[in-house]
């Protein structure tokens, strides 16, 4: 048998964690009387020694022959990195798997590959992402699954359903450790590179949805995510949730289809709580003016128009973190310190947010001018 898939790696400034992604690449067991997947380590340039580690720890592997690598000269961002690496495949399949996402079944590339062969009209299959349930989680880590409002709980699954068969439609697959059918790659003309970093799966999403495609989720397939070198400090969290605000204006924009994605019916109620968490930023930080206003007219902070406002803001953010906050396993310190952390995120995603509506504007006026929003 031919092989059917590609599984590639996507690498940036990832020295501390490369050497466990070769070891989770080759735990993978192909399914029966099938070769070995290809696996591609695609390094973007990284600053740190991530080629160099990776060049070492394959040769004492031995250099494995189903296990190649290539690296950009100068840092092509994830839109164009995917796209050219797509286009270069030989296999109908691609599954790709960044830096800070580790499979979690010894069969998760075998078994993608048998559900997309199962369901002709997916375009993509994400798997279930999951935090290790032992071991500490470091306290960025915990910021990020949080305030990002990560995937990370397991569905129920439905009575007299197979799990290894169980799909659901979802909003958009986050490109973390995602299956990807090359002909609906070619069929929607790849990522749009205007966005490097983020949004790029909203609107690949949206378009494959457009041409008649489904999205899915597998929540038997699981993934263990960890907190990446890009976002490992409350600075770098910071830093992404202005990249993320930056791009959401051209992504809501561009294809009214995201919208679906976001807040319709195969939205799915994980995708649906982070909108109205974005959303909420935008309130908070109106607020926060609105109370900055009270104290620079010297009004009595004890007026109900103070405090209502600011007790809503507060009750919102309890409901949206409710569920993350305990299953981080954020300790009393953990949660004073998130807390603390609201009103930089608000701000700075609203600052983000409308930066990326006048890049947003000036695509509209100029739509021949280069340009990217981050």
């Amino acid at each position: 048998m031919t092989n059917q898939v590609t599984v590639i790696f996507l690498l940036y400034n990832a020295e501390d964690t490369v050497r466990a992604l070769v070891d989770s690449a080759l735990g993978q067991k192909s399914a029966p009387e099938s070769p070995p997947a290809t696996i591609l380590f695609v390094d973007d340039c990284s600053k740190d020694r991530t080629l160099t580690v990776l060049k070492a720890y394959l040769e004492e592997k031995g250099n494995p022959k189903h296990i190649r690598w290539i690296s950009h000269e100068q840092n092509f961002g994830l839109s164009r990195t995917l796209n050219e690496t797509f286009e270069a495949l030989e296999t109908p399949y691609a599954l790709t798997c960044h830096c800070d996402c580790f499979f979690g079944r010894e069969d998760y590339v075998a078994q993608m590959v048998t559900l997309m062969d199962a369901h002709p009209e997916a375009a993509t299959i994400t798997g279930q992402p999951q935090i290790s349930p032992t071991g500490r989680i470091p306290f960025a880590e915990k910021v990020s699954l949080t305030e990002n409002l990560m995937d990370i709980f397991q569905k129920p699954i439905p009575p007299g359903v197979s799990p290894e068969q169980w799909v659901i439609p979802v909003g958009f697959a986050e490109g973390r450790c995602d299956i990807f059918r090359k002909s609906a790659l070619q069929a929607v003309g790849y990522y749009d590179t205007t966005v490097r970093l983020s949004g790029e799966d909203q609107l690949i999403a949206a378009r494959m949805r457009q041409k008649g495609f489904a999205i899915y989720q597998a929540p038997a397939m699981p993934y263990t995510l960890s907190v990446s070198d890009s976002q490992n400090s409350t600075w770098k969290l910071l830093k992404h949730q202005h990249l993320l605000a930056r791009t959401s204006p051209y992504v809501m924009f561009k294809n009214r289809e995201t919208l679906q994605g976001m807040v319709g019916e195969t939205a799915g109620n994980n995708r649906k709580k982070r909108t109205l968490l974005r959303l909420h930023h935008l309130f908070s930080s109106v607020v926060y003016c609105w109370l900055a206003l009270f104290m620079i007219l010297g009004l009595s902070p004890q007026h109900r128009a103070f405090w209502i406002p600011l007790l809503l803001v507060i009750a919102i953010k309890a409901w949206l973190f409710a569920d993350h906050c305990p299953a981080t396993r954020m300790k009393p310190l953990d949660l004073a310190g998130f807390a603390l952390l609201q009103p930089p995120f608000d701000l700075i995603y609203t600052v983000g947010f409308t930066q990326g509506l006048y890049a947003t504007a000036l695509l509209k006026i100029f739509p021949d001018r280069k340009h990217t929003i981050q």
